[in-house]
């Protein structure tokens, strides 16, 4: 029992993993030279910009993958996923409410990472999964602590 349990549970964490990798193949290779929707100044956990690059339906999840830029002056900062854009909920054009399933940042090498170390002006890519993914879904808002970004759903 406790076998199958295990497998399941490494099937999920794989499956999981599978679908952050098809996210990060699709992304420029510096997210400085990505076009963003629209950015916000966000001035808790440090001062710094969250852009919306883009979201697209994987599966049963929705991924946004946000451009983050330190903008605070003189040493590197360390941010965590909470600091990046706070606790975000994203409502689709059903109007139907999907809460984060996991977010992370990216390194250069497109591992994933909680927490990211920028310097003045240094960007990073962002990932938040979404629940309940479904290919009907055209196009969201993601509302967050006050701040709200809007895009289309990519296919």
């Amino acid at each position: 029992m406790v076998c199958c349990f295990l497998t399941f549970i490494f099937l999920v964490l794989l499956n999981v993993g599978a679908l952050a990798q098809e996210a990060v193949e699709k992304l420029p290779p510096d997210p400085q030279h990505a076009t963003i929707s629209e950015s916000r100044k966000i001035d808790w956990g440090g001062q710094h910009s969250a852009g919306l690059h883009k979201c697209f339906v994987r599966a049963d999840t929705i991924d946004c993958l946000f451009i983050i830029t330190n903008l605070e002056g003189g040493n590197a900062r360390d941010y965590n996923t909470g600091d990046a854009i706070g606790a975000p909920r994203l409502i689709d054009n059903f109007h139907t409410e999907h809460k984060v399933s996991r977010s992370f940042y990216l390194n250069g090498r497109g591992q994933h990472q909680e927490q990211m170390n920028l310097g003045q002006n240094e960007t990073a890519w962002f990932v938040v999964q979404f629940e309940g993914g479904s290919n009907d879904i055209t196009s969201a808002r993601i509302i967050t602590d006050g701040l709200q970004f809007s895009g289309r759903i990519e296919k």
